[in-house]
């Protein structure tokens, strides 16, 4: 999936460049360091599951969501 991601964007020449960061585990100090990168207000979140029923996708999924702010999902997600 990620590198499928990553080859898409990589046909189109982006301006200005943008910066694509991945969490996959719940770990909080790597989605503290990470998050504290970034802009939550220039910042989009795409949650990724195969099953739907992965505990850490869906941990990592509400953080974000709450790191967003509730105004921010419906452009943002």
């Amino acid at each position: 999936g990620p590198k499928s991601f990553l080859e898409a964007l990589s046909f189109r020449r982006i301006h200005p460049p943008i910066s694509v960061s991945f969490l996959e585990n719940p770990d909080p100090t790597d989605f503290r360091l990470t998050l504290g990168r970034l802009d939550p207000k220039k910042t989009l979140v795409c949650i990724v599951t195969k099953s739907g029923q992965t505990f850490e996708t869906w941990a990592l999924a509400f953080a974000a969501l709450q790191w967003l702010g509730k105004n921010r999902w419906k452009t943002q997600v």
